[in-house]
């Protein structure tokens, strides 16, 4: 009895030493390996100066460290060209982390300059006219693209500001190009008075889809019947869009 008793402790001691390395060697692994592995990730490093450099490259040179560029607002700078960066928040030589932004100022100019003709430009085109005029499409130019059975891909169908008007550089400008003929077209069709179920088979054929369903109450029709549809019926699209509809209780 008692040789198995001193068998038992000695083999628990051997496990208890066993577990006592394996625990000294994960200690070891987390302070060595685990932990400066996790705190060098999203290590901050020094922000670099791009005051007083052209927008572009300062946003190439930024985007380059794996930071984002936001532009916050314009300023007019007596004896100072447009297009420069005036300030940048945070400032330079803080620090900063990968994947954060950089939100900058950027200098305008004062004097006005007369838009020119877009429509009918491809986008390259009419791009390099709004820089030639002094616009800084980087900052200033928003593009959307929509179908179009008159104008080919890439063509510019619409600008936001008239042809010949006086603007300010700085000044917002939104430009739509042409996205070509679709391949295909659909028609909303007519829905009201139509049960639900029907409504629902309607939209299906005509490769619209079925979006949101409101109810409402209402003595003047059927319950399930649909007394609203979100856009008018004949109404062409070309993109299988969501139709939404209002239907009694």
């Amino acid at each position: 009895m008692f040789k198995n008793f001193i068998t038992f402790i000695r083999n628990s001691f051997r496990l208890l030493i066993a577990f006592s390395i394996c625990l000294i060697i994960v200690v070891l692994l987390f302070d060595e390996i685990i932990m400066p592995w996790y705190t060098g990730h999203g290590k901050e490093f020094e922000l670099v100066n791009v005051t007083k450099m052209p927008f572009k490259k300062a946003r190439k040179k930024l985007n380059s460290k794996g930071l984002y560029v936001e532009v916050i607002d314009s300023a007019i700078i007596q004896n100072t060209p447009p297009g420069l960066v005036w300030k940048q928040i945070p400032e330079p030589g803080s620090q900063i982390k990968e994947g954060r932004a950089v939100q900058l100022v950027v200098t305008k100019s004062r004097k006005k300059i007369k838009m020119p003709r877009l429509i009918g430009k491809s986008f390259k085109a009419a791009k390099m006219d709004l820089e030639r005029a002094g616009i800084e499409t980087d900052i200033n130019l928003l593009v959307s693209r929509v179908y179009s059975n008159e104008k080919p891909e890439g063509v510019v169908i619409n600008q936001s500001i008239k042809e010949g008007l006086l603007i300010r550089p700085s000044q917002p400008i939104h430009m739509v190009i042409s996205k070509g003929s679709p391949e295909k077209i659909y028609k909303v069709p007519d829905l009201i008075g139509r049960s639900l179920k029907d409504a629902e088979n309607q939209l299906r054929k005509s490769g619209l889809k079925i979006g949101e369903i409101t109810y409402t109450e209402s003595s003047d029709f059927t319950p399930r019947t649909v007394v609203k549809q979100s856009i008018p019926p004949k109404t062409i699209k070309y993109e299988p869009i969501s139709v939404n509809l209002t239907v009694t209780r």
